[in-house]
């Protein structure tokens, strides 16, 4: 009688655990690339027929504590509680030099640590605040690019029907085109509100 040899049981060394957890952090927190430092799970734990892993919790937080599901027969087998080592990294819009606060920002992209990375990446609009090179820039460190600023020079141009009469002014506030805007007339020192129509440029309807 020939023996039957029994089938195969799939060595738990074949599963890759820091592979599985780069992939699924990857993808939970839109990173480029992750580096496992350390996954919190010796494969020694894992039963030794286990077919794959399911991840849960949020792993973009700073030593995350997360879950993981060993799947055996195509249902949970095992389940442990785990605080693993990662850094994720992203690419995103970084200062391309030192910018000071009220320039206007000029970046380039690169990767950098997501756990740097704190609001919403911005391309362009004013530095609220200093800005070293390489740093990225968020959402709070930049305001609105405006098309005319506080102080500028602006003609004038008052309208009364057909009739328009234009005299120089300056503006009293950051403005874009369209907005209201308050403006001082500079022969009469009087206030006014009036439209931006172009960066030297507003209109007061009469």
């Amino acid at each position: 009688m020939i023996p039957v040899s029994p089938p195969p049981v799939q060595d738990v060394a074949t599963i890759d655990i820091d592979e599985s957890l780069a992939l699924w952090a990857q993808q939970a927190c839109g990173a480029d690339r992750v580096e496992v430092q350390w996954t919190g799970l010796p494969s020694s734990q894992l039963p030794s027929d286990t077919e794959r892993l399911v991840w849960q919790g949020d792993p973009c937080r700073s030593r995350p504590h997360v879950r993981v599901a060993a799947i055996v027969d195509g249902v949970p087998s095992a389940r442990f509680t785990v605080q693993p080592s990662l850094t994720l990294w992203a690419t995103v819009p970084v200062a391309a030099r030192d910018i000071a606060a009220g320039e206007a920002i000029v970046v380039v992209d690169d990767e950098v640590d997501l756990a740097k990375v704190v609001g919403l990446p911005v391309r362009q609009g004013i530095a609220q605040t200093a800005i070293a090179a390489g740093r990225p820039v968020m959402d709070s460190m930049v305001g609105e690019a405006f098309d005319a600023s506080n102080g500028s020079s602006v003609e004038l141009v008052y309208v009364r029907g057909n009739l328009m009469i234009a005299t120089d002014g300056r503006l009293l506030e950051d403005a874009k085109l369209g907005d209201s805007v308050r403006v001082v007339n500079e022969a009469s020192r009087a206030v006014a509100l009036g439209i931006l129509v172009a960066s030297d440029r507003v209109e007061i309807a009469r």
